[in-house]
């Protein structure tokens, strides 16, 4: 009886540190496979100048795969504003003509 005991303590404690490291699991994965609702149309960050100690200069790419766009963004404590907004240009190494 003591033995079924012990098992059956260990199998519930398996079992609790298996859902314990399961979202961390879960985390890694949507990271590394860039799973999620966000993923096909996620900003990507392209440059970052700093200007000054609090401001800075940053252009994303973003938008879906087919009408990618970039933006140059001024970034301050107290805002962000949209300087600029431009088609992303297709790479020049997959055109391909004819």
């Amino acid at each position: 009886m003591a033995a079924d005991l012990s098992s059956s303590l260990a199998a519930w404690a398996l079992l609790v540190a298996g859902l314990a490291c399961l979202p961390f699991a879960v985390r890694w994965l949507v990271r590394r496979k860039a799973w999620g609702p966000m993923a096909p149309n996620a900003a990507r960050i392209l440059t970052s100048l700093p200007l000054g100690p609090q401001q800075k200069v940053v252009t994303l790419e973003m938008g879906p795969k087919e009408a990618r766009f970039q933006l140059v963004l001024g970034v301050t404590p107290q805002a962000i504003t949209c300087l600029h907004k431009m088609a992303t240009q297709p790479d020049e190494r997959t055109h391909v003509t004819d």
